[in-house]
């Protein structure tokens, strides 16, 4: 779980949902929550450091240029192409400790939802 601040959502671009579902892990659709990917980024940031408002905005925006990345990929994408595309744009734009941060975070997910628990996750990008 992570918390984001009160005013998170009026951060993030209205925008016309541009894909209808993604496909989750376990095969299931749900519908596509384009704010989702920038409270993850927020989140990954939030657990590596201390951030301002300013900070915060920026990663929104990181986020809606994650969801202009993968707009060319039609009404229906799957939540690892999400994934990767969110650590590629990180990793592009210099988030170097907060793209390894959100895959530590996707890495220890896995895991526990495979019965796999208490394990730390390091991950270095170099």
């Amino acid at each position: 779980n992570f918390e984001i601040s009160s005013n998170f959502g009026e951060k993030i671009r209205k925008r016309k949902n541009i894909m209808d579902k993604i496909i989750k892990r376990n095969g299931q659709e749900a519908p596509f929550i384009p704010q989702l990917i920038s409270a993850s980024i927020v989140a990954a940031a939030k657990d590596v450091m201390m951030i301002t408002e300013d900070m915060e905005n920026q990663l929104v925006e990181v986020g809606n240029r994650v969801v202009e990345d993968i707009k060319p990929l039609g009404d229906v994408v799957t939540n690892s192409i999400v994934q990767d595309a969110i650590v590629k744009r990180l990793i592009n734009e210099g988030y170097t400790e907060i793209a390894e941060s959100y895959l530590a975070y996707r890495i220890k997910r896995n895991m526990s939802k495979n019965g796999i628990k208490g394990k730390t996750i390091t991950v270095k990008i170099a």
